[in-house]
């Protein structure tokens, strides 16, 4: 019988290149240990695990029961609690068993249509998706593998996570599959990348708990409730159209000096960032205010995963939010759970964060997810770091941009600034082109090379344009810049 009407598995198509390229990175040359970094996470915990995934050969011989128990669905949302979900529709995880073939291991189910309030999608549908994501492979291959599978006659689209773990001292394939409902379609390929990148973390925290012998998945649905919360508020959030009106950018005159030099600071960081910002304050006004004026700086895919309603928490991966009332103390506890790194503009103190960018965000953030994620410690001291930093370096770029924008009619701000845009959208693949084809070794101080070589204004102009090409591709700058070069980046950086 058949279930769907199309496929995608990510290992071929498009959706998965930022993983193939990390891999390509991590087997390139002989002397490859620290571009292990660069692997996504489950990589790096299935390396770890490797003591405990060690063949028992006192238990190779046994075999497990010729049948598995189905068990009990667990509800993934209790009664109590306020969210409800509009993109979630459930999830499971399967399991290859040594006599039953592809079996599900479990369900969580949210409330749905059907009289009791669960996944409303039948029996034979879970063992179809059993047998889709997990026959006809092969343990030996360890690396994890994402598939993207569409189903328009159930409604559902579900992102697939297939990997190695131990069950009962035996090493086999599961697979860790999330219902989403198919009318969200159009915004999955904008959220790709951070689904891919929350399922790794899943699957890292399954391996570790089935390897230690820990197959209660009730302990586990926290965990899994967390990410489909994030992954629900992702696609759940529109930035509605904002016009020029609504920003600082329709006052007749330029702010005064302290307040325009942190309209400066903002903007760049906004930029060095790929366009992920958080703003914070008291105020809702003057936050909706930097808001929209943020928002004339993003793409069309980035302002459907962007948000205008204002909340007390941080949601990993929006590209622009607004939180009220919120300390910086709680923004560095979650912020490290975004893909991408990120500004805080904190508009009571007119102060600008940021995190780290570029490969040192991603080394930081693995270490993170990896320690207090899933083996739930404390950072080691040595690799302990404040997570935002006040940010003191703006752009040439910039400034230049706003004294030009006030200094026309208010007409004709707004496609200035779109044409302004495209302008460094094209000095930033100059850029990229240009750190891809020189043969010398840039290093570490490869902003200071390439703004010598190409005049441009600043360091801080590199790191701009830079943030604007990643704001096309995830992780360009890994493949911009020579291996030789990341590992002497890698070298000096770990000897502090």
């Amino acid at each position: 019988m058949s279930h769907g009407s199309g496929h995608l598995h990510s290992s071929a198509a498009s959706l998965a290149a930022p993983n193939q390229a990390n891999k390509a990175v991590g087997g390139a040359g002989a002397n490859n240990k620290e571009f292990k970094k660069h692997n996504n996470i489950f990589s790096r915990v299935y390396e770890e695990m490797q003591p405990l995934l060690a063949p028992n050969l006192s238990a190779s011989k046994k075999k497990l029961p010729l049948s598995k128990t189905t068990s009990t669905p667990i509800k993934l949302i209790d009664q109590t609690s306020t969210f409800k979900p509009q993109v979630i529709c459930g999830a499971q995880l399967s399991v290859w068993h040594d006599t039953a073939g592809p079996v599900i291991e479990q369900l969580w189910t949210v409330p749905g249509d059907d009289e009791d309030g669960q996944l409303s999608v039948s029996n034979e549908f879970q063992a179809f998706m059993a047998r889709q994501t997990l026959c006809g492979l092969d343990t030996k291959i360890v690396s994890e593998e994402m598939r993207f599978n569409i189903y328009p006659e159930q409604g559902f689209m579900i992102p697939s996570i297939i990997f190695n773990a131990k069950y009962h001292e035996k090493i086999t394939k599961f697979a860790l599959s999330i219902y989403l409902d198919i009318t969200k379609l159009h915004i999955y390929q904008h959220c790709h990348d951070f689904i891919s990148d929350r399922m790794s973390l899943l699957a890292s925290i399954i391996l570790t708990n089935y390897c230690n012998s820990n197959y209660d998945l009730t302990k586990f649905t926290p965990e899994l409730l967390l990410v489909c919360v994030n992954i629900d508020k992702v696609f759940s959030s529109s930035y509605p159209t904002t016009d020029i009106s609504q920003t600082f950018f329709i006052e007749s005159h330029p702010p005064a000096q302290p307040e325009y030099d942190f309209i400066v600071k903002a903007i760049t960081s906004h930029m060095h960032t790929g366009g992920s910002t958080v703003v914070i304050g008291s105020n809702d006004k003057v936050i909706l205010k930097w808001l929209d004026t943020l928002y004339l700086f993003l793409t069309p895919n980035e302002r459907n995963v962007s948000s205008r309603v204002l909340s007390h928490e941080f949601v990993p991966d929006l590209i622009i939010q607004g939180i009220l009332d919120v300390s910086l103390k709680t923004l560095e506890e979650r912020i490290p759970y975004s893909l991408r790194p990120s500004t805080v503009i904190d508009t009571d103190r007119n102060e600008v964060y940021q995190t780290e960018i570029q490969y040192q965000y991603t080394c930081y953030r693995d270490d993170f997810l990896v320690a207090t994620a899933i083996f739930k410690k404390q950072l080691p001291p040595e690799k302990e770091t404040k997570i935002l930093c006040t940010f003191t370096q703006p752009s040439v770029y910039v400034r230049q941009m706003l004294n030009e924008v006030f200094s026309l009619p208010l007409n004709y701000r707004e496609i200035y600034l779109v044409h302004y845009m495209r302008l460094l959208l094209r000095k930033a693949s100059f850029v990229v082109s240009f750190t891809q084809s020189i043969n010398s070794n840039l290093g570490i101080n490869y902003a200071k090379k390439v703004k010598s070589e190409l005049n441009l204004p600043s360091e801080s102009d590199v790191y701009l344009l830079f943030g604007i090409a990643e704001k096309l591709q995830l992780n360009l700058f890994m493949s911009a810049i020579k291996l030789e070069q990341i590992e002497k980046v890698f070298q000096v950086f770990e000897s502090f």
